[in-house]
């Protein structure tokens, strides 16, 4: 006995399910949607239909349930010839709920190519499994930039160093940028000495928001040997990016850093300069003390409040 076969489901919306009219079909499929788990081979045998508008209602109607054989319809969707079917399978995949269907996508990744291995990657990036491991590694040199992409993302869940290098590579060589942007952020977990380099490179990347990226990222890794390489990035020509130079150095803490800032406090950006006096308070520099004074009539509200908490906590 099928789960269409047993009691409790509504005989009237199973047979509107296998109506003539594609209409029909779809909202005896939407009907189902509040019972999903007991209706789920209803939902799974209208993946197949030769309507896109039934595949799609049927790709909502999975999501979340987590048999083999629900998984493996919506899977099966991520190829599908429709692109809004292809769009709502991805994304019920990547509402599964539970740690239990995620060997199921695994075992799927390894033969999925094109579009639905990145929508598998996607799927699994939160469910942080060790066994996604090797086969993101693999699709960090996939021919498609989103699959690339998903891929450093489920390396950045999963901050496990046997991928760093991989990553590393990722953030200096990629020919996009957003690849490499992702892969100096997904690199803040690792310990290695290689990445650290890749990410001080990064301030050099000719894409302005990877350098913002990488100097953020060295700010929350509080990169003690990247003051100097942070120090020069106060000169960038992007403002946010010396903003980001300025917040990292303040994190970091080191007085050596402290004449740099006050050379950069002259800018027209008023959040810059704000940031600036905020990175000085944070250092042990007593040559602070005559920025905060002149940030203390600065024309930008934000920087006098700024320069107004730095002097209360010198006096």
């Amino acid at each position: 006995m099928t789960l269409l076969d047993q009691p409790g489901l509504d005989p009237d919306l199973l047979a509107r399910a296998k109506a003539a009219d594609a209409g029909a079909r779809r909202v005896a499929l939407i009907e189902a949607y509040d019972e999903a788990e007991l209706y789920r081979d209803l939902f799974v045998a209208a993946a197949r239909d030769p309507d896109a508008g039934v595949r799609v209602e049927a790709a909502r109607g999975l999501e979340g349930v987590t048999t083999e054989a629900a998984v493996g319809a919506l899977v099966a969707l991520l190829d599908d010839s429709d692109e809004e079917v292809r769009a709502v399978a991805a994304e019920a995949l990547s509402e599964i709920p539970v740690r239990d269907a995620g060997p199921l996508l695994v075992r799927h990744l390894s033969t999925a190519t094109g579009a639905a291995r990145g929508a598998l990657l996607a799927a699994l990036r939160e469910l942080r499994l060790v066994e996604a491991l090797e086969p993101a590694r693999d699709a960090l040199t996939d021919a498609l930039p989103d699959v690339r992409r998903e891929a450093v993302g489920v390396l950045g869940y999963l901050q496990d160093e046997r991928a760093a290098d991989d990553l590393a590579q990722s953030a200096t060589r990629d020919e996009s940028a957003a690849i490499r942007r992702a892969a100096v952020g997904a690199l803040a977990f690792s310990q290695a000495p290689a990445s650290r380099a890749a990410i001080i490179a990064a301030l050099d990347d000719p894409d302005w928001q990877t350098r913002e990226a990488a100097a953020e990222t060295l700010g929350r890794m509080r990169a003690g040997d990247a003051v100097a390489a942070l120090i020069a990035s106060l000169s960038d020509s992007f403002w946010q990016v010396r903003l980001k130079a300025a917040q990292a150095l303040g994190l970091i803490g080191d007085p050596a850093a402290a004449r740099a800032l006050v050379e950069a406090f002259d800018h027209p950006i008023g959040n810059l300069r704000r940031e600036i006096v905020n990175a000085l308070a944070a250092l042990p520099a007593p040559e602070a003390s005559a920025l905060f004074e002149k940030a203390a009539s600065d024309p930008d509200l934000d920087v006098r409040k700024a320069a107004a908490r730095a002097l209360a906590t010198r006096r």
